[in-house]
């Protein structure tokens, strides 16, 4: 992971996947539909936000 100036932190596709127990492929859809804060870098591959897969957890958590 790579901190932030903020203190937040990005996040791979594969430790978002895991962390939300979800498949990549997934994880990837989320970023589509704005529902994870992500970047995508000059080589292709994305980072997301911790704080917006925390997020996404406490939400997916919710829905249980």
């Amino acid at each position: 992971m790579e901190k932030l100036a903020t203190g937040d932190y990005y996040m791979t596709v594969r430790a978002t996947a895991r962390k939300l127990r979800i498949s990549r492929y997934a994880v990837y859809k989320w970023i589509e539909r704005g529902w994870l804060e992500a970047i995508k870098l000059p080589n292709g591959d994305y980072r997301i936000l911790k704080s917006s897969v925390d997020k996404a957890l406490e939400n997916k958590c919710l829905v249980k």
